[in-house]
């Protein structure tokens, strides 16, 4: 523990350390964490349920496990319990910092990707509001609005324009203007 602090201290990290489990978990829910090594056999709460616990306070906390006890068995566990990577004991330093620099990076990626999604759906979400808006406001006026493209294809028709050129109803977007109005002077 004291040698992974100094190691990770070395490369500019923010290190706290638990002697057990149960500490760790409380550090856990008070501090916001990137990353997590998490020993498997420790004292009040084994690895697993602290992976566990620390999955369902942040998922994308970056948990890698590290052990002595390093089997096939509980590597697959603790994957499926949400760790990132798996350290057997003994590793060098290199080792180390190398996952760990992977893990933040990981973490780093997940967050932005996070950021990105959000960022996404609130301007989505403004470009909807915007666009009904608008509709409300031009099928609300009292003039006619009557919008073409460049290929002379309806791309939007409010009702007193339909009142005005006495157009049926209902028009599909994209409907060639002069299928919807008959006088060809208007069409030019």
């Amino acid at each position: 523990r004291q040698a992974c602090a100094k190691i990770l201290a070395e490369e500019g990290a923010c290190v706290e350390i638990a002697e057990d489990g149960r500490v760790g978990w409380e550090k856990a829910k008070t501090s916001g964490f990137d990353l997590a090594l998490i020993d498997l056999k420790m004292p009040q709460m084994d690895g697993m349920e602290l992976l566990h616990h620390l999955g369902e306070l942040d998922p994308d906390l970056v948990k890698i496990v590290i052990t002595g006890y390093a089997t096939l068995e509980t590597a697959i566990e603790a994957v499926q319990k949400g760790a990132y990577d798996y350290l057997p004991k003994p590793f060098t330093p290199n080792e180390l910092r190398t996952r760990v620099r992977r893990g933040l990076e990981r973490r780093f990626l997940l967050l932005e990707a996070k950021r990105l999604r959000e960022e996404r759906e609130r301007n989505l979400l403004e470009l909807a509001t915007e666009k009904s808006r608008i509709q409300t406001i031009m099928q609300c006026m009292g003039d006619g609005v009557l919008v073409t493209n460049r290929n002379q294809q309806v791309v939007f028709c409010n009702l007193a324009a339909r009142r005005l050129l006495n157009l049926r109803s209902p028009w599909q977007p994209g409907e060639p203007l002069a299928q919807m109005v008959e006088d060809p002077e208007f069409i030019q």
